[in-house]
């Protein structure tokens, strides 16, 4: 066998290249040192970085040997070396920069960058060993690295100065310009009014355009029917026979509790609660469509309890309105008993019959008890399901997010929109779902007024129905009222009788006796 050994041996002296001429000079050092056993005598040790093999030597002694990574990570004589040109690298750049700007900064801000670029190095130096600056020294002079040794040994004063700089609270800028101008404080309060009314004209905006209007308006609506009603319940009273008013159910008491309560009561089921129905819907729908557009799959989950949400307050609003149908009834008859006994409280003393008619009443009040308490068991319970389909829809939609999210179908930035839009249109509903108690109350009093109103009386005096008279006097009848055999008699202080009679009195004319 025969051996060749093929040794390149090379100065590699870059120090007087910029950083992109010495990157091209280290390509072509690269590519002709491949296959070679390569000695390299390095100036700037980035050039050595990918040797196999690092000598590190002072005064003729190796003192450590490696590759680079092994070197930097004991961070002994190496490390300091590549500390000490990173050092000098960045103080060269920043010169350059510095040269470059003066003549667009003005002079505090230059000296406010040198003394920054000292700082810098400052704490950078610190870093360095003492004897690594005897190789450094040795290497590139003192004179280039006088900067470096004082630095070193100031390190630790300039690190105290600045703690105690920062110590030393500085004042306020804000605070000394409104010192300076507080002569001037009056045109700054009212400034600063003037701004917070700004501010607070939107607010104070949508208040006025969205609750004042709208219940001024619906109110108005509201008491112009209730005076519409009663004005043609005491029209429809005084127009019934006289029969009408001998049955006991129409008493003076009903009919002025039907002429003042159940005219108010309508109220409930126009006016404002017409606004929370609109309000509400448009809440819910407006919810729907941006739920649809953020994610699909949360709206469908939401239509599905929907309906179990206006179910359930249908059925809550037909159970009150039935029971208040028939305790009504109920409670007449409880109200009569208490109205005759106490109108005729002389008699039922005299009778003694003050425990008849406390067992009477007691009596007509305990079906209505008994009924309540069933009621009170079946409305619990329709109830309970009405107010808590929310909360079982809140946790199917809370499992579906979380099985959404963990396939990366959606982002949970739009299931909390979702679930925001839902939770508002779902409140919108049950607020108008709570009222559903003082709405079927209204309803029916609205039915009982008008069946009131449309009771047609035996004798209607109000009526022009009828046969007109049609004869050869209805001339004469329109010019005179006649009488026949008509005699007016009236007895005087003497005694004496004054009698007159009258055959005839022409129309539009007063006539007196």
């Amino acid at each position: 066998f025969k051996i060749i050994y093929c040794c390149y041996y090379y100065v590699i002296a870059t120090s007087a290249l910029d950083n992109e001429s010495e990157k091209i000079v280290q390509d072509a050092l690269d590519r002709a040192a491949e296959g070679r056993t390569t000695l390299v005598i390095a100036h700037r040790l980035s050039t050595i970085r990918d040797a196999d093999k690092i000598i590190v030597m002072h005064k003729g002694e190796v003192v450590e040997e490696g590759y680079h990574e092994l070197l930097m990570r004991t961070r002994g004589t190496y490390f300091d070396l590549v500390e000490q040109q990173n050092l000098l690298k960045v103080e060269e750049k920043e010169q350059l920069t510095t040269i470059e700007k003066q003549e667009s900064i003005g002079p505090i801000a230059v000296h406010q960058t040198e003394e920054i670029q000292s700082n810098f190095l400052r704490k950078l130096a610190s870093t360095i060993s003492n004897s690594t600056l005897h190789i450094i020294h040795s290497l590139y002079g003192k004179e280039n690295n006088s900067i470096i040794d004082e630095d070193a040994n100031q390190a630790e004063e300039e690190e105290d100065i600045e703690i105690e700089k920062k110590k030393v609270k500085k004042p306020n800028a804000f605070l000394q310009m409104l010192k300076m101008n507080r002569s001037e404080w009056k045109f700054i309060t009212i400034g600063c009014i003037a701004c917070i009314c700004n501010g607070g004209m939107r607010l104070a905006l949508a208040i006025v355009l969205t609750k004042l209007i709208t219940y001024f308006l619906f109110a108005c609506s509201g008491e112009a029917l209730t005076k519409r009603l009663r004005s043609k319940i005491f029209h429809t009273i005084l127009r019934q026979e006289i029969g009408y008013f001998d049955d006991p159910n129409n008493n003076t008491r009903a009919l002025c509790t039907r002429l003042e309560t159940e005219a108010s009561a309508v109220q409930s089921a126009t006016g404002i609660r017409i606004g929370l129905i609109l309000q509400s819907f448009a809440s819910l729908g407006v919810g729907i469509i941006v739920a649809f557009v953020f994610s699909w799959q949360f709206t469908l989950v939401i239509l599905g309890f929907v309906p179990l949400l206006i179910v359930g307050g249908l059925l809550k609003s037909y159970l009150i309105t039935g029971f208040s149908s028939k305790d009504k009834k109920l409670f007449e008859d409880v109200g009569k008993v208490t109205v005759e006994s106490i109108q005729n409280i002389r008699t039922v003393v005299q009778l003694t019959k003050e425990d008849h008619f406390y067992e009477k009443y007691c009596s007509f009040l305990e079906i209505p008890y008994q009924s309540s308490i069933k009621r009170a068991h079946v409305c619990g319970l329709f109830f309970a399901l009405a107010n808590s389909v929310i909360y079982f829809m809140l946790a199917a939609l809370f499992r579906l997010g979380a099985y959404l999210l963990s396939i990366h179908t959606t982002s949970l930035e739009d299931l909390l929109l979702c679930l925001g839009c839902i939770l508002f249109g779902a409140q919108s509903v049950g607020k108008t779902v709570s009222m559903s108690p003082n709405y079927t109350k209204a309803v029916h009093a609205a039915e009982k007024i008008f069946e009131f109103l449309n009771r047609k009386p035996i004798m209607d005096n109000s009526s022009r129905d009828g046969d007109e008279i049609v004869s050869s006097c209805q001339q004469m009848l329109k010019k005179w009222i006649l009488f026949y055999s008509f005699c007016f008699s009236l007895i005087l202080m003497d005694n004496s009788n004054l009698m007159m009679s009258v055959s005839s009195i022409q129309t539009d004319r007063n006539q007196s006796f």
